[in-house]
This record gives structure tokens, C-alpha cells and sequence, in this order.
């Protein structure tokens, strides 16, 4: 609801796509695409969609416009990304540096720790595959992009390597870095000055980027 009122939706989607572990790679990025085909099909202009997605689902996001590419349909409006993981690989820095400040990902939540350094997602998969992991795949053509990470979370270094790569492919991205800030804190603690900030974002972003 949230998302819709920042970007003054017409209409809102959820997508229920099939989770890890009982259903591994690819079918989360088999229904996002299935999803967005039926948009397209019921008429839907693309460029008025915008694609929302936080962790997990910001990593399905990027597949989704990789995917969309490879199989050459009309992008999305816009991208926005909070807290993305983006590759399923563990060795950054910040996944060992932030295990005691992320107090979302963290050590302190040892069940979510544990999936995101063995992921269930990417069972049997190589977990550089650019379906798994966007950060390794060519971003040329993808749209604007906004990506907002806490300073405090261990998908921070990858999230500043994607706005790297984005750049590098010649796409428009923004990239916050909130100090002293968890994994998807707007979403976890949205009462707090930083959320309320980051929300704010988003809808300049989406204000700037979308033609009325």
C-alpha cells in the first residue's frame, strides 16, 4: 500500500511467486515473468510500470528485467530497489564485516544468516549465473534505477558494485547509502527518520523519472 501511494498507483500488483526452499531457481523468475506478460497482454504500457522490489525481491527484479532483455519484450517504466541482493555469492566485504550491525540479515537472526550465505533459492545452480546473480549480468538497456542500502547491511557492497555496473552499462541509477541503517529498514522500522527520508526518495524518484 505503501509503494502505491508513493507512486500513485492506478492499479498495484503482488506477485505470489513460488518461494525457496520447495521451489528452487528458476521458478520465482518463471512467475515474475509470467506475471508480467499478462500486463502486457491486458494492454498495459510498459513504460507506466514500475517494479518494486526490497532483498530478495529486489534480486528478482533485476532478473526479471535480464530476462525481459534476453527475450526481447518492452521494460518497465522503472526500477526500485531497496536493500537488493545481488549476487548469491558471499565473499564482499560487508557480508563478513556487517554480520554484528545488520540487525536484520545479521548474526542475530541466524536463520536468515544462514539462507543467505547457503541459499536455497540457488540449489544446483551456478551461483554466478546472472539469473541468480544480476550483479554479473549485462545491464545495458535496463531502466532508471533507484537503489537505497543501510549503511549497516551485508548486501551494502554489493548494492554499490551494482550502481557501479549500472553506470558502467550506461543506465540511469541513483544510489543512497543511508548511514548507520539494517537491511530494508524502511520497510522493517518505517516510524524512524530515515524511512520516512528513504520513502521521500522514492517518490522524487518516481516524480522525476515518470512521464504524467
Amino acid at each position: 500500500m505503501r509503494q502505491s501511494v508513493l507512486s500513485n498507483a492506478r492499479d498495484t500488483y503482488m506477485v505470489d511467486y513460488r518461494i525457496a526452499p520447495r521451489y528452487p531457481y528458476p521458478a520465482a523468475l518463471d512467475d515474475a515473468f509470467t506475471a508480467y506478460q499478462s500486463l502486457l497482454k491486458g494492454g498495459c504500457d510498459p513504460k507506466s510500470i514500475i517494479v518494486f522490489g526490497d532483498s530478495a525481491g529486489g534480486n528478482l527484479a533485476l532478473a526479471l528485467s535480464l530476462k525481459l532483455k534476453d527475450e526481447k519484450l518492452p521494460q518497465p517504466g522503472l526500477l526500485i530497489l531497496d536493500s537488493p541482493w545481488t549476487t548469491m555469492e558471499t565473499i564482499s566485504p560487508s557480508r563478513q564485516g556487517s554480520v554484528k550491525k545488520d540487525l536484520i540479515l545479521g548474526e542475530i537472526n541466524p536463520n536468515m544468516f544462514y539462507e543467505i550465505n547457503h541459499p536455497s533459492y540457488a540449489k544446483g545452480a551456478k551461483l554466478d549465473d546472472p539469473y541468480l546473480s544480476p550483479l554479473y549480468g549485462d545491464l545495458t538497456g535496463l531502466p532508471p534505477m533507484l537503489i537505497q542500502t543501510g549503511g549497516y547491511e551485508v548486501f551494502l557492497d554489493e548494492g554499490m558494485k551494482l550502481a557501479e555496473k549500472a553506470a558502467s552499462d550506461d543506465v540511469k541509477v541513483t544510489l543512497t547509502v543511508y548511514p548507520y541503517m539494517s537491511h530494508d529498514f524502511p520497510f522493517c522500522v518505517p516510524e524512524i527518520q530515515d524511512s520516512v527520508d528513504a520513502f521521500e526518495e522514492m517518490q522524487s524518484f518516481i516524480n522525476l523519472n515518470m512521464k504524467p
